[in-house]
């Protein structure tokens, strides 16, 4: 198999773009208003936003790809930038679904008892054709992968008793 990378789709980068630039302008606007006598809000919402304005561009420089399928198995790439591996070995499941904005890869945890690790994938980062491709590949290297929803104690009902 050789390696596919899913990545960030242009669209979704002009967008992270627009809102890089308009939170910049809500924080100058919202210093130009404080330094007016407007107060310390305006100071609160001008650092609210700067913090805002700096994730974003954090998203915008440090995520290389958002899934990438290989002979290893699948990488995620989280929008920091981290990178999360899973072994073919390890995967039980998916929640990826083109129509929504976000799905999950489930891995078997490293420690058991049952638990999953979950990889978010940002669907609506690399397209709903392209979520559909991702799942076609890893049906394809394991036939038997479905679609679950992970429970916190599987075989035990969750909710109210």
């Amino acid at each position: 198999m050789t390696e596919r990378v899913f990545p960030v789709q242009p669209k979704t980068r002009r967008i992270i773009l627009l809102n890089v630039v308009l939170r910049v302008i809500a924080v100058a606007v919202a210093v130009y208003i404080a330094l007016d006598g407007g107060g310390g809000i305006w100071w609160l919402l001008a650092a609210m936003m700067a913090v805002l304005a700096a994730f974003s561009l954090m998203s915008l420089t440090q995520r290389k790809y958002v899934a990438k399928v290989d002979d290893g198995g699948v990488t995620v790439a989280l929008t920091t930038g981290k990178e999360m591996h899973a072994p073919w070995s390890t995967i039980e499941g998916h929640t990826i679904d083109p129509a929504r904005r976000i799905g999950a890869i489930l891995q078997e945890a490293e420690t058991g008892g049952g638990r999953v690790r979950v990889l978010p994938v940002s669907v609506r980062a690399m397209g709903a054709a392209e979520a559909e491709e991702l799942i076609a590949l890893m049906k394809e290297r394991l036939p038997k992968l479905e679609y679950r929803v992970p429970s916190a104690r599987p075989g035990k009902k969750s909710g109210k008793k």
